[in-house]
């Protein structure tokens, strides 16, 4: 009768063992094929470049790896623990394949060498097949949340095989299970941090201590599991500068987290999918740890989880681990027995919850990839090759002030020649101090200027946005030189656009005398720019501005101008502005994606000139009361003008008493107090001497 319970009553997983080749085997197969996919994805950070170049430097020209050669801020200073072995083998890689050959041969190998040991984990641990159809898109879900060219690829890896390990040793503390432990972290911490490995065996460790106290065993014993502990542990400092990885951890500065993406919390993944999957079955298997009291299981799992809520680059490793510990605790757990006592409606509740679950990490794992193959339309714009083939072309070399997301591309791309401000090698070479001082010299031109001073900058490249030509304009003794489809090159001296990257930065500055200076610039940019430049469109609208013959014509044609960039907008704004075509400003300043206080200024002077009195002290409280990355006096001086306008026709009310006296004390301290104010355009045009950080 139990013979028969049993197997009535499990129909599905003896269904599913019967046919175990066939849906292990597809599982894989499609696993495979995702992974693939996904290997092809284009590079989306920079940081795998400057990896490349550290191995290739090594490799070829016999540079320290542990000594920098690619800033000017921290030239010849230490490189603390750098994954030589990854640059070394990326290095190869690429060297055989060429750099997008070379990158997705490299993904693929250690993304197969991961799913492969996966595989081999769960025939040790005899996991049913419901367990093979669970794990392995959950695994191939999570390697697609960090799909980068990172040291970690192999260390995922590293990290089942510690859990295999874990398994062969299960609770003997012998030279015959721990001699592999050593060998294994000896590799893997000169190879990258093996803290996933730390933090495995301190589990085993643990499971090892609590069957040795129930015993009772002798003290020999209890030496031998310390002797072993303190040679897995010390075997971490046998790297260059015996620096262990755990006192490097535990002396990472928890600030980053406010300014680099991966070390923040898991949030980062809050609309993906696999992250509440993973999290679901975090719960089943904690839950399952407890009811098998496998201590070391539950101490490792606690401790992943707290590192990836942590921090979002943890979610991978630690998700990757605690699948296969899912997969032991359910493989040990008796689910045959268990199905076998339900009742038929709840065998059909549980296979069902299964089968969906594995339908939806599938879903997710192949629409990731489906997402991938969409992303490499685009990504190719994610760093400045135009620029840099143009750097290349016309000979210019030098210290470059660059934004963060593209040092390790210019290090690639441009190394020897040229050094950068900042890269990606955060916590290893630039301490946090560097890095808020980039950010302070991103948002001012005075904090910039004291920097190119300090370390002799002639190269800028930055995103070609407004808020970067307001930037370099205002560090002065740089031009605009040249600009791809996303970002922009400044040169100390005399660019090749100085007018247009001007008004790009001030587009309240026009004056006709320009017109003749961008003809030329013109003739420059049909020389030197791509077609994708996302200089065209500004240049255009300027010059046809500058060659303008009938104004009433051409602001009417720039009514039914939609979907243009800020710059256009802002320039087209201004003018109208000038030309007091107030309603047309409004409409052109209304369509701004980022407008700054001189936008939200010059819209509150045309809503006044309209006489919408009440929408323009509206617009002056935004203002007011918005924290401004940068201030300059004419902005206050353009306020203070616009409340004597608005103060003629009827008392202000919304603009507070505490503002009112912040802009008397600035303008007093500026020696401006008691002038005749009015909001006049060509205050944003003010003289050098005339800005001041407030």
């Amino acid at each position: 009768m139990n013979g028969n319970q049993e197997s009535t009553g499990a129909d599905w997983l003896s269904w599913s063992e019967q046919k175990r080749s066939l849906l292990i085997g597809g599982m894989a197969t499609i696993c495979f094929f995702a992974l693939a996919i996904t290997a092809l994805r284009n590079p989306v950070t920079a940081d795998s470049f400057w990896h490349l170049q550290m191995g290739k430097d090594w490799i070829e020209n016999g540079l320290s790896p542990w000594i920098d050669h690619y800033s000017f801020t921290f030239f010849g200073r230490e490189v603390l623990s750098p994954p030589i072995l990854f640059q070394a083998a990326l290095h190869w890689f690429v060297s055989q394949l060429g750099v997008d050959g070379g990158y997705h041969a490299f993904k693929l190998v250690f993304f197969a060498l991961t799913l492969g040991l996966v595989l081999t984990y769960l025939r040790r641990v005899r996991a049913p097949v419901f367990v093979y159809c669970i794990v392995l898109p959950m695994v191939v879900a999570l390697v697609e949340l960090r799909a980068m060219v990172r040291p970690e690829l192999l260390s995922y890896s590293l990290s089942v095989v510690a859990l295999m390990l874990y398994w062969r040793a299960g609770h003997e503390i012998s030279s015959r299970t721990m001699w592999p432990v050593v060998l294994l972290m000896c590799f893997w911490t000169n190879y990258h941090a093996p803290i996933v490995g730390y933090v495995i065996f301190f589990g085993l460790f643990v499971d090892a201590a609590m069957v040795q106290w129930r015993e009772r065993t002798p003290r020999a014993a209890w030496l031998q599991w310390l002797g072993w502990g303190v040679l897995v542990v010390a075997v971490g400092a046998l790297r260059p500068g015996f620096t262990h990885p755990v006192l490097q951890n535990l002396a990472f500065d928890p600030d980053w987290k406010r300014y680099i993406s991966e070390y923040q919390s898991a949030l980062l993944y809050i609309n993906s999918a696999a992250a509440y999957l993973l999290a679901a079955l975090t719960v089943l298997t904690l839950v399952l740890c407890l009811r098998q009291r496998r201590v070391g299981y539950t101490v490792i799992i606690l401790v992943l989880v707290y590192a990836g809520l942590s921090m979002a680059r943890m979610v991978t490793p630690a998700g990757i681990v605690i699948l296969c510990l899912f997969a032991h605790v359910v493989s040990e757990s008796g689910v045959r027995s268990w199905l076998a006592g339900q009742t038929r409606k709840a065998r059909l509740v549980t296979g069902s919850a299964i089968l969906a679950f594995v339908a939806l990490a599938l879903w997710t794992t192949v629409y990731t990839a489906r997402e991938f193959m969409l992303e490499n339309k685009q990504s190719r714009n994610l760093f400045p090759a135009d620029v840099v083939a143009y750097i290349r072309e016309s000979g210019l070399a030098g210290n470059i002030f660059n934004q963060y997301r593209i040092g390790g591309y210019l290090i690639h791309a441009l190394a020897p020649q040229s050094k950068v401000y900042i890269d990606g090698r955060t916590h290893v070479l630039y301490p946090i101090d560097h890095y808020r001082q980039l950010l302070r010299a991103q948002n001012s031109p005075e904090v910039l200027r004291e920097e190119v001073e300090k370390y002799d900058i002639n190269l800028a490249m930055m995103l070609s946005q407004p808020a970067n030509y307001f930037l370099m304009d205002g560090v002065g003794g740089f031009s605009l030189e040249y600009a791809d489809n996303y970002y922009a090159l400044f040169v100390r001296g005399r660019g090749n656009f100085p007018v247009t990257g001007h008004l790009l930065a001030r587009p309240a500055c026009w004056s006709d005398g320009m017109a003749a200076d961008l003809a030329g610039e013109h003739t420059r940019a049909i020389l030197t720019l791509t077609p994708q430049s996302s200089l065209w469109p500004f240049l255009g609208l300027a010059m046809s501005y500058g060659q303008r013959t009938d104004e009433t014509a051409f602001f009417n044609g720039l009514e039914q101008v939609i979907k243009w960039d800020d710059a256009s907008l802002r320039f087209a704004a201004f003018r109208a502005l000038a030309h007091g075509r107030d309603r047309l400003a409004l409409e052109l300043l209304g369509a701004l994606a980022e407008p700054g206080i001189k936008d939200h200024l010059a819209g509150a002077l045309a809503l006044v000139r309209l006489g919408q009195l009440d929408t323009a002290e509206r617009t002056m409280q935004f203002a007011s009361q918005t924290a401004w990355p940068y201030l300059e006096l004419p902005d206050l001086v353009f306020m203070r003008g616009l409340i004597h306008m608005l103060e003629r026709h009827r008392p202000i009310s919304l603009i507070s008493e505490s503002y009112l006296a912040f802009l008397n004390e600035q303008l007093g301290q500026a020696g401006v107090a008691g002038k005749s104010y009015r909001a006049k355009l060509k205050y944003f045009c003010a003289p050098e001497g005339w800005q001041e950080r407030i």
